[in-house]
Formats: structure tokens, C-alpha cells, sequence
């Protein structure tokens, strides 16, 4: 299973000591680049289930960046090349814009 998440639902749960929810839910979680940056900002160390994969295509993020932040944007354009099984996103933007572009979201609040 592919799945690809956005800064907000791995913040929530990491803040909270509830991060290994994602990897027996899912097994390992793929971020671009930005959003790895976001995380780092108040998480230094990310956990081993978390793995960083860089955008064949970043036009396509820079696209989406019309309607979305950068970090949505290449999560969204990362699991379109991945063809993610599922993209955690929190933003009711950001999920409208990944369905229109054939992504399933997961409804990350769903967690809680």
C-alpha cells in the first residue's frame, strides 16, 4: 500500500505520541520534500515508518500552488505519480483538489 500524506495529519498525531497509528494503519508514509521541511521545524527527529521521496514532475506542484500551499501541492502531485492507494491531507482545498485529479483521500480526522 502506497500512502502519501500532507504536514498536518502526521503533526497532529506525532504532537500528540500517537505517530505509530500511521505505520499499523498503513506501514510506511511517503512525504515530499516541503513537507519533510514543515515537520522538521518542530519534530528534529522523524520517525523510521516516515520515508522523503522528491517530485518527478514539479511543475505539476507548482500548478496546484495556484490553489494550495506548496506542501499540499507536492503531496497531492507526489501521490498522483505514485499512484497512492491513499493521500492524507487535511485542508478541505487540498482534498478537492486531489480528487479532481484522481486521488482517494483519506479522511485523516477519522483518527481521532
Amino acid at each position: 500500500m502506497i500512502v502519501v500524506s500532507d504536514t498536518s495529519p502526521i503533526t497532529a498525531l506525532l504532537t500528540v505520541g500517537q505517530g505509530e497509528l500511521l505505520t499499523r494503519l498503513f506501514g510506511e508514509v511517503v512525504v515530499p520534500p516541503t513537507v519533510e521541511l514543515e515537520l522538521r521545524r518542530t519534530h528534529p527527529v522523524l520517525p523510521g515508518w516516515l520515508r522523503v521521496q522528491s517530485l518527478r514532475d514539479n511543475a505539476k506542484a507548482g500548478l496546484y500552488t495556484q490553489s494550495v500551499d506548496r506542501a499540499e501541492a507536492e503531496a497531492i502531485a507526489l501521490a498522483e505519480e505514485l499512484h497512492a492507494d491513499h493521500l492524507l491531507i487535511d485542508e478541505r482545498k487540498g482534498r478537492r483538489l486531489a480528487q479532481q485529479h484522481g486521488c482517494r483521500c483519506w479522511d485523516c480526522w477519522a483518527l481521532f
